[in-house]
């Protein structure tokens, strides 16, 4: 018989964008192009905790949709840093 997951080893479902809406909150972010075949795309990166992520968002019906969230890269990081301050 399979033993069920307690909600502590289940991963978050993927479609879980909540917490990652707090960039969109007002706090210092910077944006940048991601265009993927004919949809205008962005990339929004900023501190969320104490730890760095990137939105893939675009716009339909004059709404944000949010495509993907991720942990931000190094590049994103320094480029943060160098917008806003800090150690990098």
């Amino acid at each position: 018989m399979e033993r069920r997951q307690t909600p502590e080893q289940h991963p978050r479902p993927r479609g879980d964008f909540v917490g990652v809406t707090q960039l969109f909150d007002g706090r210092p972010v910077f944006s940048y192009a991601t265009p993927r075949n004919e949809e205008e795309r962005w990339g929004t990166v900023g501190l969320i905790g104490e730890k760095f992520y990137l939105v893939v968002w675009t716009k339909r019906n004059k709404r944000v949709r949010i495509i993907s969230a991720y942990r931000a890269d190094d590049w994103e990081i320094r480029e943060y840093h160098k917008l806003f301050g800090g150690a990098a």
